[in-house]
């Protein structure tokens, strides 16, 4: 009897040790639950850093260059210089280009090598693959004539052959006459052919004497303030009228603060 109560209390006291080695078994796998938990969200927010760091690379230029003195040759043949403070490439963005933000001369040339055309702006931008120049800030153009174009943004389309402008233009002429447009201009590359848009100005036309023995010209002034919508400057067998040079004091500061210094522009090398 003595035995028999004996085994049943260590087979009892067996039993009650043995109760807690599930319980322990729960926690470690709530444990582990717990920690898978907390470490999820950790790797799902550094995926997403990740993710937009590289989105973030793309935005950083691809070169950058400092000091920049070059020329750009396409077919073999050199189509112009560039000096510019600061040249940065974004190869990655959508579209790609170049941007020239701290001011650019550019000097372009004929099929001779020779300047038929120089453009100088503030801030500039060069989208390769359509071939297109937007320049912005005090952008001034000179053919090889002498004339000077003035304006706050330009566009130069490589692959039309065409410079144009939506916004004001002042045109002085090399025989110091100028010209104006509201709504911008249009021309060739070379920028001797080129129609204005809502022109205005005051023209001084002077008409010749038939008679070979006249040895005077009469003089005739015309307002054209309200003159037609476009102006164009094509040559033509007629004399073209000179324009005589006058614009009020309002845009007199903007003439001299956009004027081009010839002495501080680049000089050819």
């Amino acid at each position: 009897m003595d035995r028999r109560n004996h085994h049943h209390q260590m087979m009892k006291h067996t039993v009650n040790i043995s109760k807690p080695y599930p319980a322990i078994l729960h926690i470690t796998v709530a444990c582990w639950a717990t920690v898978m938990f907390i470490l999820s969200p950790s790797c799902s927010n550094k995926d997403e850093n990740l993710a937009k760091s590289i989105s973030k690379e793309d935005t950083i230029a691809t070169m950058e260059t400092l000091g920049v003195t070059t020329y750009i040759s396409d077919s073999g043949l050199i189509r112009y210089k560039i000096v510019a403070e600061k040249w940065d490439v974004f190869d990655k963005k959508n579209p790609p280009y170049w941007a020239f933000e701290r001011g650019i001369y550019l000097e372009k040339f004929d099929t001779l090598f020779h300047i038929d055309a120089n453009i100088k702006a503030d801030t500039a931008y060069y989208f390769n693959r359509k071939k297109l120049w937007e320049l912005r800030s005090n952008v001034h153009l000179q053919n090889l004539q002498g004339d000077k174009f003035d304006t706050q943004l330009l566009f130069w389309d490589e692959e039309k052959q065409k410079i144009y402008s939506n916004k004001y233009i002042r045109i002085e002429r090399a025989d110091q006459s100028e010209i104006s447009g509201q709504y911008g201009f249009e021309s060739n590359q070379q920028l001797t052919e080129y129609t204005i848009y809502n022109n205005s100005g005051i023209f001084t036309v002077s008409n010749a004497a038939n008679d070979s023995t006249q040895t005077s010209e009469s003089a005739a002034e015309t307002n054209v303030e309200n003159a037609p919508d476009s102006l164009n400057t094509r040559p033509s067998s007629m004399a073209r009228p000179s324009i005589r040079k006058n614009y009020d004091d309002k845009l007199r500061p903007l003439v001299d603060t956009i004027r081009t210094n010839p002495s501080q522009q680049p000089k050819r090398e």
